[in-house]
C-alpha cells in the first residue's frame, strides 16, 4: 500500500468535520479537502488570509471553531462563511477545548477564557480567568475541564480553578432565635 500524504507543506492543525470535510490551519491561512481523495484547497478569505491557524475545534453543527494568532476565535459555518466571534480581543489563541455542546474554552497569552455559546452562536458569556484567579501564569497553553474543576497548563506551572459558584461555598449565615423582646412603651 502507497502512503499518500495528507498535506504538503507545513500544518499547525487539522479538524475533520461532520460530513467529513478536513480542515487544515496552516501558518499562512486555512486550507479545505472535501475528502482523503482530493486536493487541498485555500479557503480565500480576507479575514484569515495570512493568518496563522493554531487550532481547529469541530462543531456539533458541523461548523469549527479556528483559533488565530492575531484575529483570536473564528466561526467556520457549515457554508463556509468565516466570522469573528470574540466580544473582546484576544491574544494569541493556542488552544481550543470543548467542555459540552455550548462551552468552549480558549488557551492564550492572557489566561483562558470560556466562551458560552446561544443560538447560530453568538456568544452569550465570557468567563475570563487569570493569574488573579489563582494561575501560575498568564500565559496557558492548554485547559481540561472535569466536572467542576478546570486544569489549566501555563509556562509557570498547572493552575486548577474550581468552577463553583462561589457564592454556593460560603457559610450560611446562622439562624437567629428571639428568646425576649423589649420595647421603648
Amino acid at each position: 500500500i502507497k502512503e499518500k500524504p495528507i498535506f504538503s507543506g507545513r500544518s499547525t492543525a487539522i479538524g475533520v468535520l461532520q460530513n467529513g470535510v478536513i480542515l487544515i490551519g496552516t501558518p499562512t491561512g486555512l486550507y479545505l479537502k472535501q475528502s482523503l481523495d482530493h486536493n487541498a484547497v485555500k479557503i480565500s478569505d480576507t479575514l484569515i488570509d495570512r493568518c496563522n491557524i493554531t487550532d481547529i475545534q469541530p462543531l456539533p453543527d458541523g461548523g469549527a471553531l479556528i483559533g488565530t494568532n492575531a484575529l483570536g476565535l473564528l466561526h467556520y459555518n457549515t457554508s463556509g462563511r468565516i466570522r469573528e466571534i470574540q466580544k473582546e480581543k484576544l491574544n494569541h489563541v493556542r488552544s481550543i477545548y470543548r467542555q459540552n455542546d455550548s462551552t468552549y474554552w480558549t488557551s492564550t497569552n492572557e489566561g483562558v477564557y470560556a466562551f458560552t455559546f446561544g443560538p447560530d452562536w453568538a456568544v452569550s458569556e465570557v468567563s475570563h480567568y487569570t493569574f488573579y484567579d489563582g494561575l501560575p501564569s498568564n500565559s496557558a497553553t492548554s485547559v481540561y475541564v472535569y466536572q467542576d474543576t478546570a486544569y489549566v497548563a501555563t509556562s509557570d506551572g498547572l493552575g486548577i480553578l474550581p468552577l463553583k459558584d462561589s457564592t454556593l461555598l460560603q457559610m450560611a449565615p446562622p439562624d437567629v432565635y428571639l428568646n425576649t423582646l423589649q420595647t421603648d412603651k
